[in-house]
């Protein structure tokens, strides 16, 4: 519809990203599977091999249609990275108020085990945007904290997860013409972090 639309991606540490879906997943009501058994689906890997992803974009359009950004230089340089989009987009962007930072470290909530079925219900029936629906879906009475140990993965797993994303990574900076921050690598620690 539009073959001259630009297109901005932001990437983070894969394997933190597995885990920041992961917990939405549970507080939405969709996951229930312990951690460990669920990081490894392919809904929750595909979508972090960053590379893989955007090869499909690049079947439609040129590479100079897309810019590429970190969630890591976000943080450390929000008015860089905001400058760099609207240079890409070629337009004037209004100073930054540094002051006025994104909640990164939202807090993990699972869907409490009564509600997920009925919040599967209501979602059937498309009634589950409804004022009270929202508000019992924020309660106490609906969803509880993620334990740390629920939203943390093993070490030795992360490392497997972050040996799986190497190649992608690596094409990935081929493509960019610049290293990325080395998340991704075999090495690497836990990823329990809920930046969204």
């Amino acid at each position: 519809m539009n073959p001259d639309i630009q297109l901005v991606y932001m990437v983070r540490d894969p394997v933190e990203r597995m885990v920041s879906a992961y917990a939405q997943s549970r507080h939405l009501g969709y996951e229930t599977r312990p951690i460990h058994e669920a990081i490894t689906d392919m809904a929750y890997v595909a979508p972090s091999q960053y590379w893989l992803q955007l090869s499909e974009y690049l079947r439609w359009f040129e590479p100079r249609q897309i810019h590429v950004e970190t969630l890591d230089d976000l943080d450390q340089d929000p008015h860089g990275v905001v400058g760099r989009i609207g240079s890409f987009l070629g337009v004037d962007v209004p100073a930054i108020d540094t002051n006025q930072r994104l909640n990164t470290r939202a807090r993990q909530r699972a869907t409490r085990g009564w509600y997920a079925p009925l919040i599967m219900f209501l979602r059937h029936r498309r009634l589950d945007g409804t004022r009270w629906q929202q508000r019992l879906h924020r309660s106490r009475l609906a969803s509880r904290e993620l334990r740390i140990e629920e939203r943390t993965i093993h070490p030795t797993l992360a490392d497997e997860l972050r040996h799986l994303f190497t190649d992608d990574l690596r094409n990935l900076e081929s493509f960019l013409g610049r290293p990325l921050p080395t998340w991704g690598r075999a090495g690497g620690d836990a990823a329990s972090s809920s930046r969204r």
